[in-house]
């Protein structure tokens, strides 16, 4: 509905992270309305109005311009943070702060480790205590799987782990960055086609 279709490259983007969940889309506010304005009750501007005609009829909106005041009840009902609007470069941005996915990852730990011995399942979870600090047990524990993942499948990208875990592409850069900085994992190469493998300090304390 708020789309700017004025431009191919225009997109809808929904990243749910495990502190806040953001969305992101193609289109600056209309003239006339400030993020300010979207925090009280203001007139509503249609950008794309046969959109926004349908989806009142099908009663997903109400066309009074107070979808933004409904979202600001609805998180302080259930007890989350105000959502935050922010506007640059032509994309409009609103974070909803706490608002998280509760993921479980035992699916995706067993379908990793399936076929892999107890015991090194026990080497690679000492070696992640040993040298990964101030990080939470979730994060923690997503590091372990993608160094099964690697394990298991050798030659991997950043791209195999977002479509494996299901995380962002920034998510899945921190955990490896993290990983490389302990020298777990290296990069092999060019920039633009290279994987991921275990480095050789891991790969020696596995086959000790």
């Amino acid at each position: 509905m708020h789309r700017d279709y004025n431009s191919v490259k225009g997109f809808l983007q929904i990243s749910i992270f495990s502190d806040r969940t953001e969305i992101s889309n193609y289109g600056g506010l209309p003239k006339g309305i400030t993020i300010k304005d979207l925090k009280v009750e203001h007139s509503s501007i249609l950008r794309n109005p046969d959109i926004a005609q349908v989806c009142f009829i099908r009663q997903y909106i109400e066309m009074l311009g107070s979808g933004t005041l409904r979202m600001i009840k609805d998180c302080k009902e259930n007890k989350f943070k105000v959502p935050v609007w922010g506007e640059k470069d032509n994309i409009t941005k609103v974070t909803c702060p706490g608002v998280s996915h509760n993921k479980k990852t035992e699916g995706v730990t067993k379908g990793i480790t399936e076929g892999i011995s107890k015991g090194l399942v026990a080497k690679v979870e000492g070696v992640i205590e040993g040298v990964i600090e101030g990080v939470t047990g979730d994060v923690k524990k997503r590091m372990r799987d993608i160094l099964f993942y690697i394990f298991k499948n050798q030659k991997t990208k950043v791209s195999d782990l977002r479509a494996y875990f299901n995380i962002s592409e920034r998510t899945v850069k921190e955990n490896l960055k993290t990983l490389s900085d302990a020298n777990l994992i290296e990069y092999k190469g060019s920039k633009r086609t290279g994987t991921y493998v275990l480095s050789k300090k891991l790969h020696n304390k596995l086959h000790d």
